[in-house]
């Protein structure tokens, strides 16, 4: 009953800013109704295994939580697990919020048969897919050794957008590739600096148009479904416990948003650490990451490549943006007057990896090897 008061309260609010921003208040009678049903099999399965939860931690020595084995335990828990349940699963029922079309959350199977709750979420939000795959692409972070993610969400938003994105990039690193000639030139030009539009050779410039579109309609989308993670952890739907964000590409791109909508917000400590790889966002942009480390509890990782030539050349027509994220990483100098902000913020360099941006997709178990020490 408690996790079922707390999905009501979370829809309400949600339901008065939808009001607000005159969206249709039909997709949130759905959307309440789903939330109610999955939030409610969540809540009673995590009530039921509290005083199974309070005879293992006294077993283990772990005296003094009698408590959870009474109805009040049993509420408490719920009310701990069961919104991340009803919460993420409730949030595909609105397709069009924010101008979105799809915006679902999938969870990541349990490496064992055990079904109890972690004490933990992690979300994490791909950046590009492959239209072939079966599984989550972040389907290696579970099988890591010495890595505990807790119960772990992948979050997809417009899958044929990201599915065209993946598709652009293929085809753009196979055209370039055609022409070792081109290659050279494209990789040469791009790591340079030399970002300018009047610094590349006509051929590249027509190739680009083959992936200018899909990225730039990517990146649109994927600030867009960052607002709407925020909305999704104010609301408390992934339960009133840490939870980690972990992306590639605009997938880091939407996270950053979310972080920044949640500074606006002052919705501090909801986030414990932040992963961001290939992320493609101004460097130099020392406000915003000012207010990400404010935002972030624990760690902000920044995963790079300084061979990611594909990524600049992206954003060649970005004259005002000399360094990015996913390139070079970031300037913890900018800091050096808060120690504690500068310590949560590491960068991490994927050079010997990532050799182009695909390579995040298809990498990402060697990836996750890497990223694993942070979590």
């Amino acid at each position: 009953r408690a996790a079922e008061a707390q999905l009501g309260d979370a829809s309400a609010k949600a339901l008065e800013e939808d009001k607000k921003h005159s969206w249709g208040w039909q997709k949130y009678l759905a959307a309440g109704a789903g939330v109610a049903v999955a939030g409610t099999l969540v809540g009673v399965t995590a009530g039921l295994a509290a005083p199974l939860m309070a005879a293992g931690m006294g077993a283990m020595g772990i005296g003094g939580l009698g408590f959870l084995a009474t109805t009040g335990g049993a509420a408490m828990i719920g009310s701990l697990f069961g919104v991340a349940g009803g919460g993420l699963i409730g949030k595909r029922f609105q397709t069009r919020l924010r101008g979105l079309h799809e915006f679902y959350f999938t969870q990541l199977p349990l490496q064992t048969s055990s079904k109890t709750h972690a004490l933990h979420a992690t979300i994490m939000v791909p950046g590009f897919i492959d239209a072939a795959a079966s599984v989550s692409p972040f389907t290696p972070l579970r099988d890591a050794m010495g890595v505990d993610v807790g119960d772990a969400f992948t979050l997809y938003f417009e899958t044929k957008e990201l599915q065209a994105l993946q598709g652009a990039f293929a085809e753009f690193v196979n055209g370039s590739a055609k022409s070792a000639a081109m290659s050279l030139v494209l990789k040469q030009t791009v790591l340079s600096g030399m970002i300018g539009a009047l610094a590349w050779p006509l051929a590249i410039l027509k190739l680009g148009q083959l992936i200018d579109t899909p990225w730039a309609v990517g990146l649109e989308r994927a600030k867009r479904a960052g607002k709407l993670l925020a909305d999704v952890l104010v609301s408390r739907a992934h339960g009133k416990r840490p939870v980690t964000l972990i992306g590639y590409s605009i997938g880091a791109l939407a996270i950053f948003t979310c972080v920044q909508e949640l500074h606006k917000r002052k919705a501090y400590g909801l986030v414990e650490t932040v992963v961001l790889l290939g992320m493609p966002a101004n460097s130099e942009n020392n406000d915003a990451w000012l207010k990400c480390c404010e935002c972030v509890s624990r760690t902000v990782v920044v995963g790079y490549s300084e061979n990611d030539w594909v990524l600049a050349f992206l954003f060649r027509a970005h004259a005002f943006c000399k360094s990015l994220a996913g390139v070079s990483g970031v300037n913890v100098e900018m800091f050096r007057d808060q120690p504690l902000l500068q310590r949560k913020l590491r960068c991490l360099d994927l050079s010997h990896i990532v050799a182009q941006h695909a390579d995040y997709l298809d990498k990402m178990d060697e990836i996750i090897l890497e990223v694993g020490r942070f979590l």
